[in-house]
């Protein structure tokens, strides 16, 4: 986990932290990190911090209806995030239309190799989202996908 720190002008901190969760085992190890993480970013939040974590959650959000065009969702071997994490407010950033990750067994071929959402933002309550787009990059240079965040104002 990576951290960012920058103070506004109001003197709170807002922090950006890069997350990359566990994808080699049974989800044990991924679930004691998603605990680890839970208990820091609450703590975080409740000290006034302004927070957005980013990355490879390595699980879908909860609840995730995919809305592909012709891509194959990844359901095999898929977790998904618990249903209010950390806690009841914060708000999960992600574009159910574009793919952000593919399996990597086969070259990519579109309506053949399975892919899935797992690149996510999570935000505090006190951020709100403008837009949130994911890059079909047709996983030309890697087996995930960019996604884009832009933040509309922070309360």
């Amino acid at each position: 986990m990576d951290l960012d720190d920058y103070t506004l002008e109001n003197g709170k901190n807002f922090l950006i932290i890069n997350t990359l969760n566990s994808a080699c085992n049974d989800g044990s190890l991924r679930l004691q990190q998603m605990g680890y993480l839970k208990s820091i970013l609450i703590d975080l939040y409740k000290n006034g911090n302004y927070v957005i974590v980013g990355g490879d959650w390595n699980q879908c959000p909860n609840e995730f209806v995919p809305k592909f065009n012709g891509d194959v969702f990844d359901e095999e071997m898929l977790f998904y995030i618990e249903a209010n994490y950390p806690e009841h407010g914060w708000t999960w950033a992600y574009d159910q239309n574009i793919p952000s990750n593919r399996r990597v067994l086969i070259p990519y071929e579109k309506g053949k190799t399975l892919v899935a959402v797992i690149d996510l933002f999570l935000l505090s309550h006190n951020i709100d989202v403008e837009k949130v787009n994911g890059c079909d990059l047709g996983f030309e240079f890697s087996d995930h996908q960019p996604v884009e965040l832009k933040i509309k104002r922070i309360n």
